[in-house]
């Protein structure tokens, strides 16, 4: 698609330097005030800050210019010497850092060996730069160009921004849309100029989306190219869309031929599997082939899915694709569902966007039930959705009716932890933990565990939240079986967990899986509070308490639900004898709460908090 639309602006193209708007700095004309700025006076808790930020169109050429300076405040700050830009030649940036050294102004450019260019797809590029000579009190400038409409133009970012202005010229050739996103005002809004002044810095907070659907600013597509004698739609609708991706090389293109599955069809209708077993099957004879490379795209690596097979290496496209033509061979009811991933930001049916897709998966029906398949993970089962993907809606790429598809999930991240634990003589506690992880807990604990050496070394890693913790034997079971639940089972030791006040010892029930931080801590939130799938979490601890002590108080048994049980919490308590049992089970019901419900949301950690740190208090006889 993109290369398509690159050819058309060469067509357009009348070989003509950019002219136009006077930017607001020059590229290196860096001021004394600039290198003597200690801190941001609208925010002085800033890493850094955006001085200025200025994008201009030239429509006769259709070349895009940027130009952009930050200056660096704290070593916090040093990560906005490194960026990346949609560009795929180095001779088309420039770069130049600034320092006041002896009361005099040094500037060393940004050298050849410090851009980096890295092909993406087929048609698309990404140029890495790393500034140098970069310190607290450094002035970087920026400046490059590319043919083009930007995709987006940012007004804030998660440091300030002090000026901001993107100017698009009309042009007759071309015509665009754009969506305005975010909360924060702009100073100048018009047809074909904005500004931003003084934006506050983003402040990202826990279990959003992603702070791209929040943030202020621009994104741009491109509706239609007319000239003499052409036309071409983009992003007038979601099928003209579905029409080019189909049309694509490293899309539609690729599923003209599936000869090379014969073989792996041949022996998946040999096992005389049917609905759900067979769709299991083939899901993961794709996975056992063909290895994820980490990469996550719309399009494909190779116009050709027989080659990627051969080589047994792909992308998420390329992996998607291949099953898709393999279900679609096995005579399963299948789809290409196109969207954005959480970290691009949610996609809208009501704002068509080719700009904003970068991922696909697969649609397919077994029996009765529909399920969102993507073969990228090792560890993941065919009926979890990857937790990128849990991002508001999809759709079905069809050049007819691409249709809507909720990207959702009725999976659980799952978690049951079990203490079983007997008072020492020496206040240290001795018996058993057990931990069974369960869908979306257990991938994700699959996915941790292999990322260590050895179980010694991810046992390491597990004590080390844990003071006092000594395991002194471990067995975890099923850590390759994807199908069944992860097992953990410790024989323990916890030392200097427990507190002595005069005669009285006190035990905090959950020890270590005690919730002792709210993740919420600002007064009043601007976002929706996301967590992408449901939570729950049981701890039970079972304490032994010997003859000789006596039971002084235990907490009270505690339920508490939002509305409409949103979320819930269950606090048991049971005690026979010397023996006390108590069980706690934290519930996220529903994954999305809107603003409106943040304080409630809050307010329902606070309680479970403050119900956590109640104390089983023992008396010695």
């Amino acid at each position: 698609m993109k290369k398509t639309l690159f050819v058309m602006f060469l067509f357009l193209l009348f070989q003509q330097l950019i002219t136009g708007q006077k930017a607001p700095i020059k590229f290196g004309d860096v001021s004394l005030e600039e290198l003597k700025m200690v801190s941001y006076p609208e925010d002085a808790s800033a890493s850094a800050v955006v001085l200025c930020d200025y994008g201009y169109l030239n429509t006769t050429s259709l070349i895009f210019t940027r130009v952009l300076r930050i200056k660096i405040l704290k070593t916090e700050g040093y990560s906005w010497a490194n960026n990346t830009f949609p560009i795929n030649e180095k001779s088309a940036i420039k770069g130049v850092t600034t320092n006041l050294e002896n009361g005099k102004i040094v500037q060393e450019k940004l050298k050849n060996e410090s851009i980096f260019t890295v092909k993406v797809t087929e048609d698309s590029y990404n140029t890495r730069i790393a500034m140098p000579a970069v310190r607290v009190g450094s002035v970087i400038d920026i400046q490059f160009y590319f043919t083009g409409i930007p995709t987006e133009w940012k007004f804030q970012e998660v440091i300030p921004v002090k000026y901001s202005e993107l100017i698009l010229e009309n042009t007759p050739n071309i015509r665009f849309k754009y969506n305005f996103f975010g909360y924060q005002p702009l100073a100048t809004i018009s047809p074909t100029r904005w500004v931003g002044k003084n934006m506050p810095a983003f402040k990202v907070e826990p279990y959003m989306t992603s702070k791209e659907n929040y943030l202020t600013k621009l994104e741009f597509d491109i509706l239609d190219i007319s000239a003499p004698g052409y036309y071409q739609e983009y992003s007038t609708s979601w099928k003209a869309i579905s029409k080019l991706l189909m049309e694509d090389e490293n899309f539609g293109n690729t599923l003209a031929g599936s000869l090379y599955l014969n073989n792996v069809v041949n022996s998946l209708e040999s096992t005389k599997l049917t609905g759900e077993d067979l769709l299991r099957k083939a899901f993961e004879s794709v996975k056992s082939v063909v290895k994820w490379d980490e990469k996550t795209t719309l399009v494909t690596s190779n116009s050709s899915l027989g080659f990627i097979y051969k080589m047994k290496i792909g992308n998420s496209a390329d992996i998607n694709l291949i099953l898709y033509q393999l279900l679609k061979k096995l005579k399963f009811d299948v789809k290409l569902v196109m969207m954005s991933t959480r970290e691009n930001g949610i996609l809208s049916f009501l704002s068509p966007s080719a700009q904003k897709l970068n991922y696909v998966i697969v649609l397919a029906e077994a029996g009765d039930k529909s399920y969102l398949l993507d073969a990228t993970d090792t560890y993941r089962p065919y009926y979890l959705v990857p937790f990128r993907c849990l991002n508001g809606t999809g759709l079905t790429v069809d050049a007819n009716n691409s249709e809507m598809v909720d990207l959702v999930t009725a999976a659980k991240e799952q978690e049951r932890i079990t203490y079983n634990l007997t008072l020492q003589d020496d206040y240290s506690l001795k018996g058993d933990l057990s931990i069974k992880k369960i869908d979306y807990s257990a991938l994700n604990f699959r996915q941790d565990y292999h990322k260590f050496n050895s179980t010694d070394e991810y046992l390491e890693d597990f004590r080390k939240d844990k003071p006092g913790l000594v395991i002194n034997e471990s067995v975890i079971d099923n850590i390759d079986s994807i199908y069944l639940p992860t097992e953990e089972h410790y024989k323990i030791t916890v030392n200097n967990q427990l507190n002595t006040i005069g005669d009285e010892i006190y035990i905090l029930p959950l020890l270590y899986n005690q919730m002792k931080d709210n993740p919420f801590k600002m007064e009043v939130r601007q976002y929706p509070v996301d967590y992408g799938y449901a939570i729950e979490k049981t701890i039970t601890s079972i304490y032994d308490i010997p003859e000789n002590y006596e039971i002084a108080a235990v907490p009270l048994t505690f339920k508490y639900n939002l509305p409409g049980n949103g979320a819930s919490y269950v606090y048991e308590v049971i005690r026979n004898g010397n023996k006390v049992s108590i069980s706690s089970t934290f519930s996220i019901n529903k994954t999305i709460f809107l603003q409106a419900e943040y304080k409630s949301l809050k307010e329902f950690y606070n309680k479970v908090i403050k119900k956590q740190a109640e104390p089983i208090i023992l008396k010695r006889k």
